[in-house]
């Protein structure tokens, strides 16, 4: 059992190295499309300043890059430095990667100013924070008024067959093919642990978003929640 921030984020730095490698195959590359429908829904502009929180490897952060140039700004933050040295090769070879900056930083406290952001997005992050309705207000926190948060999240899908692949065959895949199969067993049990979309939409709301909207993708195995900072 994986518990604990600091158990979670000597995770990431076990499984850093072939993280990119295993979303592609426990996802059949579906991550990209689901980041870039992402991406479509929030709408950032040309020249707003987006914080990515939990940015991993940086793949959502240099995705939004492409949105706010030329004259926008992305700051990719994470907790784990091995994540973010690889986000950081990335961002060397990308087209926009040159207006991203990576930090390292805990998104239950995050070191930026109030009302900072245009945008805060987080991938495939809130249901590995310690306290969901935290996180969920240190994003807030950073917003502008009117600035909009959303979040990319695994969740409980409804076809049964669906439920089993996040069950069997994603610790299968974790054992074959990573060197810290106990990750991908946590990952399967975080899915089916986090709280259902319509109590993340009650949290952002309570966390201070005027509106939560929510949308599922392939059958509710992910969920794209949305919301804008009360003016």
């Amino acid at each position: 059992m994986i518990e604990g921030e600091g158990s979670i984020q000597g995770m990431f730095t076990r499984v850093a190295a072939r993280y990119d490698l295993l979303n592609n195959l426990m996802s059949l590359g579906a991550h990209r499309r689901w980041r870039q429908a992402a991406v479509n829904m929030l709408r950032p502009n040309p020249g707003d300043l987006v914080v990515d929180v939990a940015t991993g490897t940086g793949d959502m952060a240099l995705l939004l890059a492409g949105r706010v140039e030329p004259n926008g700004r992305v700051v990719g933050v994470d907790f784990c430095p091995q994540m973010l040295a690889i986000a950081r090769r990335k961002a060397a070879s990308h087209p926009q990667g040159h207006i991203c900056s990576f930090i390292e930083g805990d998104a239950l406290g995050l070191d930026l100013p109030d009302d900072y952001a245009d945008c805060a997005t987080i991938a495939f992050g809130l249901r590995n924070l310690t306290d969901i309705a935290r996180g969920l207000g240190e994003m807030v926190r950073i917003l502008k008024p009117g600035g909009k948060l959303l979040s990319l999240e695994l969740s409980v899908p409804q076809p049964s067959w669906l439920r089993s692949y996040l069950m069997r065959v994603i610790p299968w895949l974790g054992r074959r093919f990573s060197s810290h199969p106990p990750a991908y067993e946590y990952l399967a049990a975080s899915i089916f642990n986090h709280p259902p979309p319509e109590e993340i939409a009650r949290l952002g709301k309570e966390a201070g978003l005027a509106a939560v909207e929510y949308y599922p993708l392939l059958g509710g195995l992910a969920v794209i929640h949305l919301g804008r900072k009360g003016s």
